[in-house]
């Protein structure tokens, strides 16, 4: 979703929300400059809905779900990409060992952001989590996830990952 030019529509509010199950995102974005509060806002959750309104300079979020948080449960096999529309991810390794790969530090979607990758499942299977392009979480270049309920929560300052809380 491209919101118009914020100078175009002064005092304009809109409320976009997605509607489906699928795991398709919704992008709210500016179609010139930044969107929402300077940055992209995704939507991958039924239900989640953004409401934003122009000054005539810039687009603001006024209200959202988004904001506390919600949360995907993936159970399938080999790699998967966080795409930073949830905050937590549940992630099942029964079928094999999985990789829970972070976007870099750097993507608009992920600086300033927290996510917590949790394991979910009762086998020896690991979840690694690492990052794309090879960056660095806390110094090192994976953390493990190998017994049931392991996790951690990491935030990106733009540079690298941090740990904020890890339960293994």
């Amino acid at each position: 979703m491209r919101l118009p030019d914020a100078a175009d529509e002064p005092g304009a509010v809109y409320t976009i929300k997605k509607i489906d199950f699928t795991g398709n995102l919704v992008t709210v974005t500016a179609i010139t400059g930044s969107g929402p509060d300077g940055r992209d806002m995704q939507l991958g959750g039924r239900y989640d809905f953004v409401t934003v309104q122009s000054n005539g300079a810039a687009w603001y979020i006024l209200a959202s779900n988004r904001m506390s948080g919600n949360t995907t449960f993936d159970d399938a096999s080999g790699t998967y990409d966080v795409n930073m529309a949830t905050d937590t991810y549940l992630i099942s390794s029964f079928a094999g060992a999985r990789s829970a790969r972070l976007p870099p530090a750097n993507a608009a979607n992920a600086i300033g952001r927290t996510v917590t990758i949790k394991k979910t499942d009762p086998s020896g299977n690991a979840v690694t989590v690492t990052v794309q392009g090879g960056g660095m979480i806390d110094g090192g270049t994976s953390v493990s996830l190998s017994g049931q309920y392991d996790s951690v929560t990491v935030l990106s300052n733009g540079t690298q990952w941090f740990i904020l809380h890890s339960y293994t």
